[in-house]
């Protein structure tokens, strides 16, 4: 007996399937060896198709979803998250319908006195839309994240399916153990929200087409602002260019644009005098072709653009994502040594690879960075650490308040040395995206140079070590770095 088999067809996970994955890894780490010991036991006894009499093995989404089906509690909190979400899918396309249908109703009301303002109804179906979009595809390219309404619906998620219990960290530890279903749950939370943007677009043109088909409307536009006809006119023509092959008919004229400038002060159009009347009727009437070609063009297509992405981007990250955990390759090296004999070293010490922590280990002489705006003075910092093992070289500030903000300046005044790196953070601050940028900045430094992190909590100005809690959760961001020069120190 020696390996897994990996099967070629076997169907990606679904995303109930990762976060049960996910709950079952958290599960995993918090057991006693004794109790993995007996479960990889009884995995392995009711799943005996895994071995194969071949010398080695592989990871296959069937070994997952077998193992989760076996220590995911019941009812699955994957299923739950999931269900929650399409339930939430389904009220925001119900919402979406009546505020789409509901705008449309008011922006083209018309009870004969005053035309609809056509630039209101631009800046509703149409720019704002844009707007929307455009924040959303900043916050992927530079922040790597949802917005702000998605990242709201996802912790929504969390808490009404109480995925927060099963992480004793709460919020602070989900957001960096969630590292298998991340993917995934984005794409398909935008997904989620394209639905109501598309019914709120689709709803809104279903009522202009009744407006316009079965009552008569009159449109102009008017602007506090000093815009011209022309100035206008210029912006329109380059507005209608993707619609402008239907003819003549679907694109706005000079005359059309100066015709139904209005004027609320005189109530009346800008130019109407006398005989001109009959020509302004027909100008009104005119632009309705030019909302529709703008609402669908710049308000529904790019929706169902960024929903098809969506769609396309959720699957691709499904097939990846189960080949992506690093928590589970540790557990399939339990799982792939079935020879009694060896099973004690694999439960005793880390397998290859994994990082462990030098708990008692003396590090000497190290180049001190203080993380952020730790609230302890240097002499105080100095004797904790030397308490520890380390004594302390220079002492840097980075990050917060300081003005090294990313560590350029502790990384070049340190460049010369061959001393190993600590960095001193507060137990509550989250190791986001700035901490792992200073750590792979320390690394490159100097590729020889270990990096040590050492986890405090401070208690009336005096630094304490931090719980068990907040130590493994920066112990497992340190894992997920993969880099095994960055220790935690305890």
């Amino acid at each position: 007996m020696g390996a897994i088999i990996l099967t070629k067809h076997n169907p990606p996970l679904s995303l109930s399937d990762l976060v049960d994955l996910e709950v079952a890894l958290e599960s995993d780490r918090n057991s006693k060896t004794e109790q993995v010991r007996e479960q990889d036991r009884l995995f392995i006894a009711k799943n005996p198709w895994i071995f194969q009499e071949t010398g080695h093995a592989e990871s296959s989404d069937r070994l997952k979803k077998a193992w989760v089906e076996t220590f995911v509690p019941t009812p699955s909190p994957g299923k739950k998250f999931v269900s929650f979400l399409n339930l939430l899918d389904a009220v925001l396309v119900v919402i979406g319908t009546f505020f789409g249908g509901s705008a449309a109703l008011v922006l083209l009301h018309y009870d004969g006195s005053t035309p609809i303002n056509v630039l209101q109804y631009l800046g509703v179906f149409v720019l704002i839309q844009l707007l929307l979009l455009v924040t959303l595809a900043l916050n992927f390219i530079f922040g790597g994240r949802l917005g702000f309404f998605q990242d709201a619906l996802r912790h929504l998620a969390y808490q009404r399916t109480e995925l927060f219990e099963r992480f004793e960290g709460g919020l602070a530890l989900i957001r960096n153990v969630r590292k298998v279903h991340s993917g995934p749950e984005s794409w398909f939370i935008l997904k989620v929200f394209q639905h109501f943007g598309i019914a709120f677009q689709f709803s809104a043109l279903l009522v202009a087409f009744s407006l316009i088909g079965f009552t008569d409307l009159a449109f102009g536009w008017s602007s506090t602002l000093n815009i011209t006809p022309e100035m206008f006119y210029r912006v329109l023509k380059v507005f209608s260019t993707p619609w402008a092959w239907l003819g003549s008919e679907w694109s706005l004229s000079m005359d059309q644009i100066r015709d139904t400038q209005f004027f609320r002060l005189e109530n009346r159009y800008v130019s109407s005098l006398g005989a001109a009347r009959i020509g302004d009727v027909i100008a009104a009437t005119s632009w309705w072709r030019f909302l529709i070609g703008a609402h669908v063009t710049y308000g529904l297509m790019p929706r169902l653009l960024v929903w098809a992405l969506s769609a396309v981007m959720f699957r691709r990250s499904l097939k990846r994502s189960g080949l992506e955990s690093y928590a589970f390759s540790v557990v399939q090296r339990r799982l792939m040594v079935a020879d009694p004999a060896l099973k004690h070293d694999v439960y005793s010490r880390p397998a290859p690879g994994d990082r462990e922590e030098s708990s008692s280990k003396k590090i000497g002489c190290a180049n001190i960075i203080v993380w952020r705006d730790l609230p302890a003075d240097e002499s105080d910092i100095r004797i904790y650490l030397e308490q520890r093992g380390i004594d302390s070289s220079e002492v840097y500030k980075v990050g917060g308040k300081s003005a090294d903000v990313d560590g350029t300046t502790a990384v070049s005044r340190a460049q010369e040395t061959q001393k190993p790196w600590v960095v001193l953070v507060e137990d509550w601050e989250s190791p986001g995206k700035g901490f792992k940028n200073l750590v792979e900045r320390l690394r490159k430094s100097h590729s020889n140079r270990a990096v040590y992190v050492v986890v405090v909590k401070v208690v009336e100005g005096k630094l304490n070590p931090a719980d068990d809690i907040r130590s493994d959760l920066w112990r497992r961001h340190i894992r997920s770095l993969s880099d095994t020069d960055v220790w935690l120190h305890i």
